[in-house]
C-alpha cells in the first residue's frame, strides 16, 4: 500500500460569469494535483490524504463531502471556528484565465499552526507533495514549521515532490520568494517547476538551466513543463508534447501533469514513461472546462460497481454492445454516408490523414464480414462490400497483389514504400475476400481469391523454406524476417478453410505451422520468437530476443485452431508452451491493470515493456474464449470474461464511439488513438466468446446462439438477454 500526501488549500472555485451566472467548484492547485494522482493510482490498495484547515461553515461541509466522495482522505483536515474556505473567480476567454481572489480569511493559512497535528497527518506517507502557493500563504513563522516537519518527514523516508508554481503576489517580498522557493526545492528529492515562472524570477535562458540550478540546490529529479514545449527531464531526456486541437480551459494544466507523473513515479515507472503518463492527462483536462474533470473512460466502470452487478455482467454487455451498437454508430462516422466505394478513416478524429492502407481497409472488411456472418446485421455486408470496391479499384495490382497505401482519393502515392507489396498486407487481403465471399458471393469472386493466392504464392513464399519474404522484394527486403506475416498468412488460409470447406487451403496452412516449428519458435521456452535473420536462424540481437505475449496467445489460438480442422493433435503442446510461457513472464500480476499481457519480455522472460496496447488482451481473451468452448473449461471462461471488462472498461469510452491503443500500469493512456485496425483484434474476440456461449449475440450464418451457458449464473443471463 502506498500513501501519497499532499499539503496545500482548497478554495471555491467560481467559473463562467456570463450573464452573471457563475458555475461553483472546489480547486486548488495542490488538490487538483491529488485528484490527477487519485485517477491514476490503484483504489484498492493506494490512499491518498489531504493536509489543510478549513472552516466549521456549511461550505467547508461541502468540501468534505467532495473530497471523500473522490476517494480522498480527509483526516489530516483540521477545521477552524471563525474562518472559511478562500475563494477564486476565473473568466475564460479563448483560453485564458482572468483570476480574482478572496483569501484573507483563508482556513488553509492556519494549516501548519499546530505542530502536533501536522506531524501526524504525515506520519507514514511515502510520498508528500506541496507547492510554491501552500509556502507562500503561510505567515513566516508557520512556513517555518512546515519546512521543519518536511525535514523529519524525509528523514523518515517519505519522498518530497515540489512544484514551485510561483506567484509572486502572494509572497511579502521577492527575496523571500527565492530564498524558500530554492530551500524547499533543496529539500526535495522531486522538483516540478513550469519553465516560464522560473525564467521570470531567477532569469534562467532554458529549460536545462533550471534543471541546472535546482540539481544544484539538492534536487534529485527535475521535469521542467514548457506549455506546448517538450518536457525536459535532468536525466537528459526530451519528451515531446503533441499540439491540443482545441484548449477550452488551461486551468489545472500543470497541476495534472504533476498528479499523473507523481503516481507513475509511485509505481516505479521511470521519468520519461511518467511524463508521457503526465502529458496525456494534462491534453484531457485543457479539453474540458474546470480543473478537477473526470478522465474519460479509463474508470468508468470499477466507479459503476456498486449499482450495475459485478463486472463480469459488465464486460459481457459491453462486449454484445460492441457487436450490436458500437460497430454500426462507428460506421456512420468512419465510412462516407453514400453508397459508393469509400475507404474507412485510418483512425478517429484523424480524417486529415493523407492515405489509406491495405492493412486497415482489408482488416476492416473482413471484420465486417465476420460480424455479418455472426449477428446478420446488413450494414455490416453492405459496408464490407463499398470498402472492398474501394480496395479493388485503388489498392490492387494487375497481377494480384495489393500495394501498401493509396492517397484517399485512391491515387498513387509518391513515396516508394506505399507500392510495395508486403506479406503481412496480403494475409488480410486474402482473409478479407475469403471471409466476404461467404457472406456474399457477389461481391468478392472466386477469382479474385485465387488472384491473390497466385501472387503470394509466386512473388513473396521462399520455395525453398516455405517462408514469407517480408515484401515482393524478396531477400533484398528481408534483412530481418519477422512471425507476424507467417502467423496472419496462416490464418487468412485456416479461414479459407473454414468458408470454403476446400482441403487445399488446410494443406497450405500445415506448410506455415511447419515454418513455425522449425525457425520461430524457441525450443528451449516453447516462445514465438519476434525476429529471426535474413536465412530463419535465430538472431542473437535484441530483436531476435524479442517476445511479445501478445503474439503467444495469439500463435496458440490458431494453433489450437488447426489441431481441430486436421485433426492433427500435435501442435497443441506447442499452443500449450506458448500459454504458459505467456502466463508465467508476460502478464502483469496486480494492479489496475492485473491480466493484462505486457508489450514485451526477452528471452528470458523480464519484462522489457511495460504498456499495455489493446490487442495483446483480445488475443488472451480469444484463446481463453476458445478453450473454454473446445474444453468446458471454467477458469478459461471466466478469464475471457474478466478480459471483457478490462478490455471494454479501460479502453473503450463509456458510452460513445471511441477507444484507446495502449495504457500504463495504472490504466492511465500512453497512446489514446483510435485505430481502426484494432477492431479486427476486438471483433474475433467478441465473436469467439460468443460462440463459447459467454456472452449472448444473434445469430450464426442466421442460426440463433443458444442463450444459455454452463459459465453463466442466472444474474448473467439477465444481464446478456
Amino acid at each position: 500500500m502506498r500513501r501519497l500526501v499532499a499539503i496545500g488549500e482548497v478554495m471555491v472555485e467560481l467559473c463562467g460569469g456570463q450573464e452573471n451566472v457563475w458555475r461553483s467548484g472546489f480547486a486548488g492547485d495542490t488538490l487538483n494535483t491529488l485528484w490527477y494522482a487519485r485517477a491514476g493510482l490503484d483504489p484498492e490498495r493506494d490512499t491518498v490524504f489531504y493536509v489543510t484547515a478549513l472552516g466549521t461553515d456549511s461550505m467547508s461541509d461541502r468540501i468534505l463531502e467532495f473530497l471523500a466522495t473522490a476517494g480522498i482522505e480527509t483526516s489530516g483536515i483540521r477545521r477552524i471556528e471563525g474562518r472559511n474556505p478562500g475563494l477564486y473567480m476565473i473568466e475564460q476567454k479563448a483560453g485564458d484565465r482572468a483570476f480574482l481572489y478572496w483569501r484573507g480569511q483563508s482556513a488553509a493559512r492556519c494549516l501548519a499552526d499546530d505542530e502536533h497535528s501536522l506531524r501526524d497527518a504525515l506520519r507514514g506517507a511515502d510520498m508528500i507533495y506541496l507547492s510554491g502557493i501552500t509556502l507562500a500563504i503561510l505567515p513566516p513563522a508557520a512556513r517555518e514549521r512546515l519546512l521543519t516537519v518536511l525535514q523529519e518527514a524525509r528523514a523518515n523516508g517519505a519522498t518530497l515532490a515540489f512544484d514551485p508554481n510561483i506567484r509572486p503576489a502572494l509572497w511579502e517580498d521577492a527575496e523571500t520568494m527565492r530564498d524558500v522557493l530554492s530551500r524547499m526545492a533543496g529539500a526535495s528529492q522531486i522538483v516540478l517547476p513550469s519553465f516560464d515562472d522560473e525564467a521570470r524570477t531567477f532569469g534562467d535562458v532554458d529549460p536545462a538551466a533550471t534543471i541546472a540550478r535546482y540539481l544544484s540546490a539538492g534536487a534529485q529529479e527535475v521535469a521542467v513543463k514548457d506549455g506546448g514545449r517538450p518536457v525536459k527531464l535532468s536525466d537528459g531526456a526530451s519528451i515531446e508534447v503533441a499540439a491540443v486541437a482545441e484548449v477550452v480551459d488551461a486551468t489545472a494544466a500543470g497541476d495534472s501533469f504533476n498528479g499523473a507523473y507523481l503516481a507513475a513515479r509511485l509505481a516505479g515507472h521511470t521519468p520519461s514513461e511518467s511524463a508521457r503518463v503526465g502529458i496525456s492527462t494534462a491534453q484531457q483536462v485543457v479539453a474540458a472546462p474546470g480543473a478537477c474533470i473526470n478522465l474519460k473512460s479509463l474508470a468508468a466502470w470499477r466507479q459503476r460497481a456498486g449499482s450495475e452487478g459485478d463486472g463480469v455482467a459488465r464486460g459481457a454487455r459491453a462486449a454484445r454492445h460492441f457487436a450490436l451498437c458500437l460497430m454500426p454508430d462507428w460506421l456512420k462516422v468512419a465510412l462516407p454516408p453514400d453508397g459508393d466505394p469509400a475507404p474507412v478513416v485510418e483512425a478517429l478524429g484523424d480524417d486529415d490523414t493523407p492515405q489509406r492502407t491495405t492493412l486497415a481497409q482489408c482488416r476492416t472488411v473482413f471484420t465486417l464480414a465476420h460480424l455479418y456472418l455472426v449477428t446478420g446485421g446488413p450494414e455490416f455486408l453492405k459496408a464490407a462490400g463499398r470498402i472492398q470496391a474501394f480496395v479493388m479499384r485503388h489498392l490492387r495490382d494487375e497481377d494480384g497483389g495489393f500495394r501498401c497505401a493509396v492517397a484517399t482519393d485512391g491515387a498513387l502515392l509518391d513515396d516508394p514504400e506505399t507500392r510495395l507489396r508486403r506479406s503481412y498486407d496480403q494475409s488480410f487481403a486474402l482473409l478479407a475476400l475469403v471471409t466476404l465471399r461467404r457472406a456474399d458471393p457477389t461481391a468478392a469472386s472466386a477469382a479474385d481469391v485465387d488472384a491473390c493466392w497466385r501472387f503470394i504464392e509466386t512473388c513473396l513464399i521462399e520455395h525453398a523454406t516455405g517462408a514469407l519474404w517480408e515484401d515482393d522484394r524478396g531477400a533484398a527486403g528481408s534483412l530481418v524476417r519477422g512471425q507476424n506475416p507467417q502467423m496472419h498468412m496462416l490464418e487468412a488460409l485456416l479461414q479459407a478453410h473454414e468458408m470454403t470447406g476446400e482441403p487445399v487451403w488446410l494443406s497450405r496452412a500445415r506448410s506455415f505451422v511447419e515454418v513455425a516449428e522449425k525457425h520461430f519458435i524457441d525450443p528451449v521456452t516453447g516462445a514465438v520468437r519476434e525476429f529471426v535473420g535474413a536465412d530463419l536462424a535465430p538472431l542473437d540481437t535484441e530483436a531476435g530476443r524479442r517476445h511479445e505475449p501478445g503474439h503467444q496467445f495469439e500463435w496458440a489460438w490458431l494453433l489450437r485452431r488447426y489441431a481441430a480442422f486436421s485433426g492433427d493433435p500435435a501442435p497443441m503442446a506447442h499452443a500449450e508452451r506458448m500459454q504458459a510461457f505467456a502466463e508465467t513472464h508476460g502478464v502483469r500480476p496486480a494492479g489496475p491493470m492485473a491480466g493484462a499481457p505486457y508489450d514485451a519480455v526477452d528471452a528470458d522472460g523480464r519484462v522489457t515493456e511495460e504498456g499495455h496496447l489493446l490487442w495483446p488482451l483480445t488475443e488472451a481473451g480469444k484463446l481463453y474464449a476458445a478453450r473454454a468452448l473446445a474444453e468446458h473449461d471454467r477458469v478459461a471462461a471466466d478469464r475471457a470474461r474478466e478480459i471483457a471488462e478490462t478490455v471494454f472498461g479501460r479502453y473503450f469510452a463509456d458510452g460513445a464511439v471511441a477507444w484507446v491503443n495502449r495504457l500504463d500500469s495504472q490504466g492511465q493512456i500512453l497512446w489514446g488513438a483510435a485505430l481502426s485496425r484494432l477492431l479486427y483484434h476486438v471483433a474475433i474476440f467478441v465473436t469467439e466468446g460468443g460462440r463459447a456461449g459467454l456472452w449472448r449475440l444473434n445469430g450464426q450464418d442466421g442460426r440463433p446462439i443458444e442463450d444459455t451457458s454452463p459459465y453463466q449464473s442466472e444474474e448473467e443471463r439477465k444481464c446478456t438477454t
